[in-house]
């Protein structure tokens, strides 16, 4: 016959059951969690972003153009000077 094993010191308390925030790691009753609208995650409330900061980009459409700089006249510097006219 096999002798049950007993833990008299084990405490058991189903009815608090913690969830986890995704983002913060921190626990949270039951029903405390709001799933967040962008990325899916159960965060507590005070985690949400109202608005992603990767919504918040605006393109912007690029000119793209030719050459703008001015006609240069063609200059040339002699960096080579004659040891004689030193």
């Amino acid at each position: 016959m096999a002798t049950p094993i007993v833990n008299t010191n084990a405490v058991t308390d189903i009815g608090n059951r913690y969830n986890i925030c995704q983002r913060s790691g921190r626990k949270a009753y039951p029903g405390e969690l709001v799933k967040d609208p962008y990325t899916g995650a159960w965060v507590m409330p005070e985690y949400i972003d109202p608005y992603p900061h990767q919504l918040r980009v605006q393109a912007t459409a690029e000119l793209l153009r030719g050459a703008e700089r001015p006609e240069q006249d063609d200059t040339f510097i002699d960096s080579i000077t004659d040891p004689s006219d030193i």
